[in-house]
């Protein structure tokens, strides 16, 4: 994401990866190329399959706080292993 800011208050959609999970506060960390965003789940259901260190799709709105920035999700979604693996 080139700048933030520009996306402030918009829905985006992120492909990322789970670094941290905090199940207790409905959060994930997600680490891309050079950001890091915080998730606010509280507003959708986590699908099955999210784990740390696996790619998640994010739709949601991004807010900023001072230097920290988090997405408050709409829709988590998880792909399916099975359609990426080789034909054997």
């Amino acid at each position: 994401m080139e700048s933030r800011e520009t996306y402030e208050g918009d829905t985006l959609r992120l492909h990322v990866s789970v670094q941290t999970m905090d199940m207790s506060n409905n959060t994930l960390i997600l680490q891309g190329v050079s950001e890091t965003i915080k998730i606010d789940f509280s507003g959708t259901s986590l699908p099955s399959g999210v784990d740390e260190n696996k790619t998640i799709s994010v739709r949601g709105e991004l807010t900023g706080n001072g230097g920290d920035w988090t997405m408050h999700a709409y829709e988590i979604k998880t792909g399916c292993p099975s359609k990426y693996e080789a034909e054997a």
